[in-house]
């Protein structure tokens, strides 16, 4: 099987293949914030939930900063995370995921933060859920094709929190000639290998 050039780390972009076409991860992004050896864990980054903003689950949120919430996974679905470019600085709780990008999970925090007036929108999202593999499934999805690993690039970190790309952002990488090379080969390698 033809191999990723990226190897799967904490801040890799996975890109949905057409595997997943009859699935509701088809045209998925999702970015790793960890993989270790347990598992791996990651956010979908491009699925708006069809109801709920943060003021649902943040009172009082500035209507200037009031947006969507979004699918982070189908694990830990009462869970609050966030992607945000704030910093570690600005909240205590983040953890770096790559350059640019942090996640927090802390709701109070998150909470102080969207009401001190010293954020803006389009530098953050929230997310209900994770997504989650335990030790050797995001590989062996890889090795069957679902998924072509990505790294984070400044076209992504510039569009990532803003509304608009929920879906442009898959087809910014299924565009890409190598994307499409990488999902040629791998769909090339599957037929030959149950041949």
């Amino acid at each position: 099987m033809a191999k990723s050039r990226f190897q799967l780390q904490q801040g890799s972009i996975l890109v949905a293949t057409s595997n997943f076409d009859n699935s509701p991860l088809v045209r998925s992004v999702i970015i790793l914030t960890g993989h270790d050896e347990d598992g791996s864990r990651g956010i979908l980054i491009n699925k708006p939930l069809d109801r709920g903003n943060i003021s649902d689950l943040i009172p009082a949120c500035d209507k200037k900063l009031d947006q969507r919430l979004y699918c982070g996974g189908w694990e830990y679905c009462d869970q609050m995370f966030s992607l945000h470019k704030l910093g570690d600085r600005t909240l205590r709780s983040a953890t770096k995921v790559t350059d640019g990008i942090y996640t927090s999970i802390d709701k109070s925090e998150l909470e102080r933060m969207i009401h001190s007036g010293n954020v803006q929108r389009g530098t953050f999202r929230i997310f209900k859920g994770l997504c989650t593999w335990e030790k050797g499934l995001l590989e062996e999805e890889m090795y069957e094709g679902s998924w072509i690993v990505k790294k984070v690039t400044q076209n992504f970190l510039s569009k990532v929190f803003k509304p608009e790309c929920d879906a442009s952002i898959w087809s910014d990488y299924a565009n890409s000639d190598d994307f499409m090379i990488e999902n040629i080969s791998r769909m090339l390698m599957k037929t030959t290998a149950k041949n």
